[in-house]
């Protein structure tokens, strides 16, 4: 995870890209380096769009193992920003997730009651990530 001043610094890089017209900020939290950052680190990033206008997009953070937590990290860092978020690929891929698209579907739609959330799917049982 980044330290104070590190964050500070990305915190100066994304309101910098926002105003030169970036949309938002996005994150890929189940690849590398990513996959290191901290959910406040995350939380202060989307924090600094949000005051801009921008949305907060993820790929969330090891949605094969913990979707549940996955979503619900997500959902904690847009509310904590007070932005918009967007989720990419939602899907419940890995045995563990078996069954846990209406439960996931669900709790998106309760935080739907407060904040604006979007989401997007693949058509496609099977994925690939190495390029």
């Amino acid at each position: 995870p980044a330290n104070e001043a590190e964050t500070a610094a990305m915190q100066e890089a994304v309101a910098e890209a926002m105003v030169e017209g970036a949309f938002g900020l996005s994150t890929g939290l189940d690849y590398p380096p990513a996959v290191n950052s901290s959910t406040d680190e995350v939380k202060a990033l989307a924090t600094t769009a949000a005051q801009l206008g921008g949305p907060y997009v993820t790929h969330t953070r090891n949605y094969f193992e913990t979707m549940d937590e996955a979503i619900e990290e997500a959902i904690d860092i847009a509310d904590h920003a007070g932005g918009k978020l967007f989720i990419s690929h939602h899907q419940c891929t890995g045995r563990a997730n078996f069954g846990k698209s209406r439960p996931s579907l669900e709790r998106i739609d309760r935080a739907r009651e407060t904040m604006d959330i979007g989401m997007d799917v693949y058509p496609y049982a099977a994925s690939s990530t190495v390029l």
